[in-house]
C-alpha cells in the first residue's frame, strides 16, 4: 500500500512539474493574430509601418492629417498680423505622400509641393532658389508654414502662418 501511495505521489509530482515547465516555456507570438496593413511588419506585437503610413496597424496615410483648409493668422516681417487661410491638398495618387499648399496672404496663389517627411513635418521640395519653405503639424489639427526668402532688393523676408483646420 505504501508503494502505491509513494508511486502515486511521485507520478502526480512529475506530471505537475512537467506541465508547469511545458506551459511556462511556451512563448505567445502576438504577431500571429495581429495584422499590419500597407506592407507594415509586425514586431513584438507592434506594426513597423512602411514610409508614408502610420497608425497602430499602418492604416492611415501620413498625409491625411495635413489635408484640409486652415484658418489662422499670418505674420510677414514686422507688418501687422493678417487673418489668413491656407489650403493643403494631395498631390499624386495614394500611396504617394506629396502635398501642395496655397497661402492667400502672399498676394498670389503660390503652389509649393512637399513630401511628408515624418508624422509632423513636410519637406518642401519644389521651391525657387532663394526661398526656404517648411510646414509642420503642431498637433490638434494645427499647422505652421514658414517661408524665408530673399527679396529683389536683397533683404530677408519672413512669412509665418499658423492655422487650425476648418471643421465642416
Amino acid at each position: 500500500m505504501k508503494l502505491w501511495k509513494y508511486s502515486l505521489i511521485t507520478a502526480i509530482a512529475f506530471i505537475s512539474i512537467s506541465f508547469t515547465v511545458l506551459y511556462s516555456s511556451c512563448t505567445h507570438d502576438s504577431c500571429k493574430t495581429f495584422m499590419c496593413r500597407h506592407d507594415g511588419v509586425c514586431v513584438d506585437g507592434f506594426c513597423r509601418c512602411e514610409e508614408g503610413f502610420e497608425g497602430s496597424q499602418c492604416e492611415t496615410y501620413m498625409r491625411t492629417k495635413f489635408l484640409g483648409t486652415y484658418d489662422g493668422i499670418t505674420k510677414i516681417n514686422t507688418e501687422p498680423v493678417i487673418i489668413d487661410s491656407a489650403i493643403v491638398d494631395a498631390y499624386g495618387a495614394e500611396p504617394e505622400i506629396y502635398i501642395q499648399f496655397f497661402l492667400y496672404s502672399r498676394g498670389t496663389l503660390e503652389k509649393y509641393i512637399g513630401r511628408v517627411y515624418n508624422s509632423t513635418e513636410v519637406e518642401v521640395t519644389d521651391v525657387p532658389s532663394g526661398k526656404t519653405v517648411t510646414m509642420d503639424y503642431i498637433g490638434n489639427d494645427r499647422i505652421e508654414i514658414l517661408i524665408e526668402e530673399t527679396t529683389a532688393d536683397g533683404k530677408l523676408s519672413y512669412t509665418q502662418f499658423q492655422g487650425t483646420k476648418r471643421t465642416k
